[in-house]
């Protein structure tokens, strides 16, 4: 970690630190009143993401089949719960985790699927969580089609003397997910249902994921 005076806010991230049983018990022998950021997207999305970036083989062949790495061997098109994507995507399970040595307010949980459709509105909240001034504001963002999401305007990700330009996420982002049959999304979409209305028991909210998956259980 860097050096940290009176007055600093210092941020470290880690996809690993949510899910590593450990880890909540480390970080709160560190620091009891440390502040917590939890990026949460749609699980379903999420499974589809990690089905594409996981390695075939050292052979680097295609990526296999997402019904390969998520569903039961049987072939009866059920999601299989100890698939690790699986298991990693189950929210509640590891907030629980977290819950045992911080308090609520201790963790601000930034929807994902917002962070990526209005960046402003999402990143105020963290500013707010975080006890800074406002200065994060929509001009400050633009949208790239290529990519598909919003990148940092010209006029903030330039200094003087430097060309301006866009300032977005590295190539890793933005992909396409891989085509998956609709079989496939619908058994995914049944199984994590159920654990979303854990994750909003536990947390009292709704993220938007939810209601767009609640409308399309509507629509089938």
């Amino acid at each position: 970690m860097p050096l940290s005076r009176p007055g600093d806010v210092t941020l470290e991230k880690s996809p690993a630190y949510f899910v590593t049983e450990a880890a909540p018990a480390r970080v709160w022998r560190m620091n009891t009143s440390i502040q917590l950021i939890l990026i949460l997207r749609d699980p379903v999305a999420r499974v589809r993401l990690c089905a594409a970036r996981a390695p075939a083989s050292l052979q680097d062949l295609p990526p296999k089949p997402i019904e390969s790495l998520v569903l039961t061997r049987n072939g009866d098109g059920r999601v299989n719960p100890n698939a690790k994507m699986v298991q990693t995507s189950l929210y509640h399970r590891h907030l629980r985790r977290w819950l045992r040595y911080f308090k609520p307010d201790q963790i601000h949980l930034v929807d994902g699927d917002r962070l990526v459709s209005q960046p402003h509105s999402e990143l105020q909240q963290v500013e707010d969580f975080l006890g800074l001034k406002r200065h994060i504001r929509p001009e400050h963002f633009v949208f790239n089609a290529t990519k598909g999401f919003y990148c940092l305007a010209p006029s903030v990700s330039s200094g003087r003397g430097k060309k301006r330009r866009q300032r977005c996420l590295g190539s890793e982002k933005g992909r396409r997910h891989p085509s998956v049959a609709n079989s496939t999304l619908t058994a995914l979409r049944h199984f994590f249902a159920g654990h979303d209305e854990r994750l909003v028991q536990l947390t009292g909210r709704t993220f938007d994921w939810m209601r767009r998956n609640a409308q399309q259980f509507g629509e089938e």
